[in-house]
């Protein structure tokens, strides 16, 4: 067999004749020579020109030759033999009459002693003037019906005309993708497109019809017939595409150690992959190990259930990491670098909430290069996932920002039957934000929210108000009304701030929570707080939930007296349905010398008169109390002192006797002998006696600290 050493390269840039590559044609220049498919020329009936170049190897000679007689084809340098690359120029004269004419030419190659050993024949068409118009596939053959697979596909086919056309299908399942408007002129490319058929039971039919815009009556059209749905098994993965080629594959499926190698077929459809395997395999789940595709191994890693035939589900795959996993804690999607977690950010921002799916983080990451973090969820977008810190660390985070809900994460909300969760995390950095609702973990926390053993390094500079060192706000929504019941859906739970913070021009900021109509629990604030503003909290700044069974050791210190006011141990201020239980301050507030401050609260409002359903029980004080400030009240804003008592509510609170104050209420000249029953002043010997502690839980809540010589809470 003698060597085909060219081939020939046309407008559209198809490679197409044999395998070598000595010669390469495609069309160049002309008026109407740009119409072209394979070997064919497409001129219309005006006078036109054309011109072909040559691309030939290694000094290959050719000419072109006539191979049929005509005198309305012209060729320039017919005969003439070349050597290497060069052009072929030739013309038409006008075709006057009603039907089109076709002619042939051949481009020939030649070998030593000059003979001839390859041709390729280029056909030249040109339409008559009789308008007309043909539907093709991409070979030139007249197309009169394609048949597509039972997957949703798109694929091309050729309308020829020497006129204006209009396109159509009559079925739904069949999409005309192009041209747009649904019309062309002359010879073009149309794409089509059919969805999945979905049933199992037979084929279905349809027609796309091209019509001749100025004469209806004139018209092509193609049946497209459609396979219905395989029964061969497949593993249909949603979300995934453009991860895996389509075509013939092989996978690896591990079933309790034993591997099976099975071949099959993917298609890809746009919004998931399907693979259709080969050959049956028994029912059962399966480890997708990988998928090889020509010669490139592709690592997966997810689980699939096939069942006897056409039942089969994988696991979720995840679109942002390219993973799977996800819709369990032991299978979560894992997040191992800064990057991985911006991609989180970037995909909730966008409206993928990630609604109970399990985020898991594999290691200590760094955010370092990321120089102001755009925070994790929006009021419009926000975090509905689990996210899992495992205690590994996040390092490096930089926040400069004058929005609001700005933290790590900013505003996340769950369901009642997925909350939202972050946990586990341990964050350093710096955080500085002007607007409301600020906190170095999570800015806003919305129903159904759950934040845990989280651990809060970051230092922070808050000056909008409602702001706190793990959550800004916990509340329902946007709003902050403060006729709100309690919230039971919204916690915080065994966090830690061990940072520094300042707080400026607005109020309502703690150590822990700034603003709070969830509860809190179990949480600890070891570090320090400086504050310009009202209602600043060593665990929560403004109260409307439950704050029980944690502990203020850090410093609190005041800035500004004339405009830092009802700063609390606990709680900067506490409304009419706070409920105060179980809580431990021991901390420093040596810095705050106003005399409405308190070591427990702040400032106690009734904001709703005739409300008295505030809640104090078994709180012990008996750290450093700044001058004039009350050992357990700073300021009793609408409520009587004897109306609190006989509510039964405020019982149970116990305090160290060498405090600077002897008052119960800073705002009030009120000393421990003045209420009875509201408070008990104990000596160091009884601080450190159980003993003391009527009706305080010492099984499950309190512990004796001998070394300490008072008691601690047990924290879980």
């Amino acid at each position: 067999m003698r060597k085909n050493i060219f081939k020939l390269l046309l407008a559209a840039s198809v490679l197409l004749g044999c395998t070598d590559s000595d010669v390469d044609l495609k069309t160049v220049g002309g008026a109407d020579a740009l119409k072209t498919d394979r070997t064919l020329l497409e001129m219309n009936p005006e006078e036109a020109t054309f011109s072909i170049q040559v691309f030939a190897a290694d000094n290959t000679q050719w000419q072109a030759v006539y191979s049929s007689d005509t005198d309305w084809l012209h060729i320039d340098n017919e005969g003439q033999t070349y050597s290497g690359n060069g052009s072929i120029t030739g013309s038409v004269s006008e075709n006057t009459d009603p039907a089109e004419r076709s002619a042939m030419f051949e481009i020939r190659t030649f070998g030593t002693f000059g003979s001839s050993i390859a041709t390729v024949g280029v056909t030249v068409i040109q339409y008559g003037t009789q308008p007309f118009v043909r539907i093709m596939d991409l070979n030139n053959n007249q197309l009169d019906e394609y048949k597509a697979g039972s997957s949703q596909s798109s694929f091309t086919v050729r309308v020829v005309s020497n006129t204006r056309w209009l396109i159509e299908s009559d079925a739904e399942w069949i999409r005309i993708l192009t041209p747009e408007g649904l019309s062309g002129e002359g010879s073009a490319n149309v794409t089509l497109e059919v969805s999945e058929n979905t049933s199992y039971e037979e084929p279905r039919f349809g027609y796309v019809t091209v019509t001749l815009a100025d004469i209806p009556e004139t018209s092509a059209r193609v049946k497209i017939s459609q396979e219905q749905k395989s029964d061969r098994q497949s593993i249909i993965i949603n979300g995934m595409t453009g991860y895996l080629p389509e075509g013939p594959a092989t996978l690896l499926l591990d079933n309790e150690g034993e591997t099976l190698e099975v071949t099959a077929e993917v298609t890809d459809n746009g919004n998931r992959t399907v693979i259709t395997l080969q050959d049956p395999v028994d029912a059962g789940t399966y480890l997708m190990q990988e998928a090889t595709c020509g010669e490139q191994a592709i690592a997966l890693g997810g689980y699939v259930t096939i069942g006897e035939a056409l039942e089969s589900g994988s696991e979720r795959w995840d679109v942002v990491l390219k993973q799977f996993g996800g819709e369990t804690r032991e299978r979560p999607v894992v997040i191992d670098s800064g990057d991985d977690l911006q991609a989180i950010a970037e995909a909730v921002n966008g409206g993928t909430s990630y609604a109970g799916i399990h985020l898991s983080q594999s290691c200590d990451l760094s955010l370092a290069a990321f120089e102001n973090w755009v925070p994790i969820g929006s009021l419009d977008s926000p975090f509905k996932g689990i996210y899992h810190g495992n205690g590994h660390a996040i390092t490096d985070l930089t926040i400069q920002s004058s929005g609001s809900n700005v933290g790590l994460f900013g505003c996340m909300a769950g369901e009642e039957e997925s909350p939202a969760v972050v946990e586990g995390i341990n964050l350093q950095g710096k955080v500085v934000c002007t607007g409301s609702g600020a906190g170095c973990i999570v800015g806003r926390a919305m129903n159904h929210s759950e934040i845990r053993d989280c651990v809060n390094n970051a230092t922070w500079d808050f000056s909008g108000g409602c702001s706190g060192g793990i959550v800004g706000i916990c509340t329902s929504d946007n709003s902050m009304a403060i006729n709100l019941n309690r919230l039971d859906n919204i916690l915080v739970e065994n966090c830690r701030t061990t940072s520094s913070g300042r707080f400026s021009q607005k109020n309502d900021n703690a150590g822990i929570v700034g603003f709070n109509y969830g509860t809190v629990r179990n949480c600890t604030f070891e570090g320090s707080i400086t504050s310009q503003v009202m209602r600043m909290g060593g665990v929560v700044g403004a109260n409307y939930g439950i704050v029980e069974r944690c502990v203020s050791s850090g410093t609190l210190a005041i800035e500004n007296l004339s405009t830092a006011h009802n700063s609390g141990g606990i709680i900067g201020f506490a409304s009419q349905y706070s409920i105060l239980r179980n809580c431990l301050f021991d901390g420093d507030m040596s810095g705050v010398t106003d005399y409405r401050s308190g070591g427990l609260i702040g400032m106690l409002s009734n904001q709703n008169s005739g409300q008295a359903s505030v809640e104090i029980r078994n709180c012990l004080v008996v750290g450093v109390i700044g001058p004039n400030t009350g050992i357990i009240l700073g300021n009793n804003n609408g409520y009587t002192l004897d109306n609190m008592l006989a509510n039964g509510k405020m019982t149970g609170i116990y305090y160290s006797e060498t405090m600077s104050s002897n008052k119960n209420c800073g705002a009030l000249a009120t000393t421990v002998g003045d209420i009875p029953g509201m408070s008990e002043c104990l000596t160091k010997q009884e601080l450190g006696e159980q003993g003391s502690y009527v009706n305080w839980d010492f099984t499950e809540v309190w512990e004796m600290n001998d070394e300490k010589g008072y008691p601690t809470l047990k924290m879980n």
